[in-house]
């Protein structure tokens, strides 16, 4: 059986895919599975290379209007027998009372629910060791500048502060449209060569972004921060990757988590 899945974008939700596909495997052993993503996150493409539930990828022509005549085409040339849609319906409002996100993810593409709730990517391929440098994604949706899970740029750069006075030198990571932060090293490169970049740090400091995601799927030591305005102190932790080298804090928007709880997470992390 021939099967191409599954959400075609955003970053972290193409990462959750690896959750999908290995319950799609367990379900389907003898199955092929292909993963298709959208044209705009092409450069994730490498990260899903020698996956082990994964036996192709594919990038499509479309996203907002997926599938267009060119992407009809491929998939019937390819004679696919399951298309798991590219932009699945979650199966409820508020689905993140009752399922952690990778469940959900599971769910809404009709599979059960995994038992194992962790995203994981193979790392091939190698990556240097940069001592006494952190890794730092502070502007989580920054199209959205007044959104509760966004760092303003001047608590952005109080993080910044405190871990240079901690030892260690920052190395910014983010899209070209995003603020520099002072007395940080930012390289604008392609996403495969900024998550290389990343694993080769001691740890990462993150918001609500895709990269918490990346880095979770390799295990990599995290600081995550979150605001829980949406999801309530409640839930908050099924929005939240699962990894056992992770600290996450949260408050009702980013912004108020205080300083000193950074500076334990940082300490109790090494």
């Amino acid at each position: 059986m021939k099967a191409i899945g599954f959400n075609i974008g955003q970053r972290g939700d193409i990462c959750m895919n690896t959750v999908v596909a290995r319950q799609f495997k367990i379900q389907f052993p003898n199955s092929h599975l292909t993963l298709g993503i959208g044209p705009q996150y092409a450069d994730m493409i490498q990260l899903f290379n020698q996956h082990q539930s994964i036996d192709d990828t594919h990038v499509y022509k479309s996203y907002d209007r997926w599938p267009s005549q060119e992407d009809i085409f491929y998939l019937k040339n390819k004679k696919f027998d399951i298309v798991f849609p590219g932009l699945p319906q979650h199966t409820s409002d508020r689905w993140w009372q009752q399922y952690h996100q990778t469940e959900e993810a599971c769910l809404m593409n009709g599979l059960e629910k995994p038992i194992n709730k962790e995203c994981n990517l193979n790392k091939y391929f190698e990556t240097g060791y940069i001592k006494k440098y952190i890794a730092f994604a502070p502007f989580a949706g920054f199209y959205n500048k007044n959104n509760t899970k966004t760092l303003t740029l001047e608590n952005a750069q109080r993080i910044v502060d405190l871990v240079l006075k901690l030892g260690y030198a920052v190395i910014q990571l983010g899209g070209i449209d995003e603020p520099k932060l002072q007395n940080t090293v930012f390289l604008n490169s392609d996403y495969f060569n900024s998550v290389r970049l990343m694993l080769s740090c001691e740890f990462l400091i993150h918001t609500d972004t895709g990269i918490g995601w990346i880095a979770s799927a390799y295990k990599f030591p995290c600081i995550g921060l979150y605001s829980n305005y949406y999801y309530s102190k409640s839930y908050v932790k099924n929005i939240q990757p699962i990894n056992n080298n992770a600290i996450y804090i949260d408050n009702f928007n980013v912004n108020d988590i205080d300083l000193e709880e950074i500076r334990i997470a940082i300490k109790n992390l090494k």
